[in-house]
Formats: structure tokens, C-alpha cells, sequence
């Protein structure tokens, strides 16, 4: 073939003859593609779920910090204060606990029990249902007065009441109890245990 010829300058006229594509080839590689596509989608679908799951979890279970008080005023010489109660599924774990009159500064005269009771709490009289020792978390001999409780060591559970009973109060003065509570949500304490020997 001279220089000049028409097919020397075709271009690509010598590379051989190219294998013609099957048509199975080509609808299995198409079919594949699919198929990952499924699959990673149905695998997004998975994680997004189990990472709603978590994200649930995580906010069940953390731990909420709340302070609350509430105030009476003394008849027949005593005073109750109903600090209230967990809500279903929770438990309260108290840190921190004051009583006594409006302030610091200001003398007031009894003894005052903290108690963990069950069941609706009703006063009468300045003197509420406590159930006496056998529900007695702490004891204030005078007040004002404070105290602070390590983890796990004053607990209230769902269906149980905080409360405090003020003896030998003075009529008509003005008590007050504050507490710094920590809930936690029960269902996180419902794993398993298994023992092995």
C-alpha cells in the first residue's frame, strides 16, 4: 500500500475485528447494577433504623437533673410537704436536701423527717400519713438544715411520694423543703444478667 493510498489514512481500518457484545452480558451487568442498588438502599433502611433505635435510647436514658421545693405553713404544731412523686417507669434519686423556714437566716423551731412513702399522701391538721420509721430516710433534728446523699443511696421509686413531716413546729411560720433530684428512666436497668459458674 503506497503513502498516498485512501486506506492507509483511514484510521482504526487494521485493529482487527472487535467481538460482538452478547446480549446476555449486557443484561446481566445492568441486572448487577441493580441488584447493588437494592441492596445498598435496603442496607441504608437498616442502619437509619437501628440508628433511630439508638438515638432513642440514648434519650430514655439519660439521666434528667431537676431541683423542686414546695412550702406550708404550720398548724396544730406541725407541717407536711408533699415533694412529690416519679413519673410511671422512672425513678428519683436525691442529692441534695434542705429544710426550714423561709431562709438561712431565719430560726425555726421543730425536727423534721424526710420519708418514702406509697400510695396517695393526705395531711390533716399539719400532720400527714408517713408510715413513721419504716419509710424514714433522714432525720433533721434542727433547722434550718441541709444534707447531700451519695449515688444509690436516697431513692424514690414510680408510685412512691417524697415527703416531709415538721414536728413541734411554730403555728403560722412558713416551712420550706428543696431537693436537687436526679431521674433515671427504669427501662434501662432492664438488661440481662447472666451468671456463669
Amino acid at each position: 500500500m503506497a503513502y498516498g493510498d485512501k486506506e492507509a489514512l483511514h484510521i482504526g481500518a487494521h485493529e482487527g475485528d472487535v467481538a460482538p457484545v452478547e446480549e446476555d452480558e449486557a443484561t446481566s451487568g445492568f441486572k448487577l447494577f441493580l441488584d447493588m442498588g437494592l441492596e445498598i438502599g435496603s442496607k441504608m433502611d437498616e442502619q437509619t433504623k437501628q440508628l433511630k433505635f439508638i438515638n432513642r435510647q440514648l434519650q430514655d436514658n439519660t439521666p434528667v437533673f431537676f431541683s423542686t421545693s414546695v412550702n406550708g405553713i404550720a398548724a396544730n404544731g406541725g407541717v407536711f410537704l408533699n415533694l412529690g412523686s416519679p413519673d410511671r417507669g422512672k425513678q428519683w434519686e436525691v442529692g441534695f436536701l434542705a429544710i426550714g423556714g423561709n431562709d438561712v437566716n431565719i430560726a425555726a423551731a421543730g425536727i423534721a423527717g424526710a420519708y418514702v412513702v406509697g400510695g396517695l399522701i393526705t395531711a390533716a391538721n399539719g400532720v400527714g400519713v408517713t408510715g413513721g420509721l419504716s419509710n424514714l430516710q433522714e432525720y433533721f433534728a434542727t433547722l434550718p438544715n441541709v444534707d447531700f446523699y451519695s449515688q444509690k443511696q436516697f431513692l424514690v421509686n414510680d408510685g412512691e411520694y417524697l415527703v416531709i413531716q415538721i414536728f413541734n413546729a411554730t403555728n403560722g411560720q412558713n416551712y420550706v423543703a428543696s431537693a436537687q433530684i436526679t431521674v433515671y428512666d427504669l427501662s434501662q436497668n432492664a438488661g440481662k444478667t447472666v451468671i456463669t459458674e
